[in-house]
């Protein structure tokens, strides 16, 4: 899956990869076959990559994601400039620890 900054993402840019709209659409079949689950309770969770993951999916989906649990892992992007060598914080970025 395509973490931003590592974990795949030369492949993923390659082969045209969008792991969020993927997992909109595995999300969106989930509440289309489970009526009786409510679209407004949308969870992620996720350890090291998976916690990029749901923390990627909070960012870009906010208007199916209610809150994610992550563990051992921050989401991350590329940096701003080929010249910077360090992890950037994509806008908007706030964890809250709880």
């Amino acid at each position: 899956w395509n973490a931003g900054r590592c974990c795949g993402q030369a492949r993923a840019a390659k082969l045209n990869v969008d792991d969020v709209s993927f997992l909109r659409m595995v999300a969106a079949d989930v509440l289309a076959a489970e009526p009786g689950v409510d679209p407004t309770r949308v969870y992620f969770a996720g350890h090291s990559t998976g916690c990029m993951m749901a923390q990627r999916m909070a960012l870009e989906a906010s208007d199916l994601v209610a809150a994610v649990g992550c563990h051992a892992g921050m989401l991350m992007v590329p940096p701003s400039s080929p010249a910077v060598d360090s992890i950037t914080m994509p806008s908007g970025y706030k964890p809250v620890p709880v």
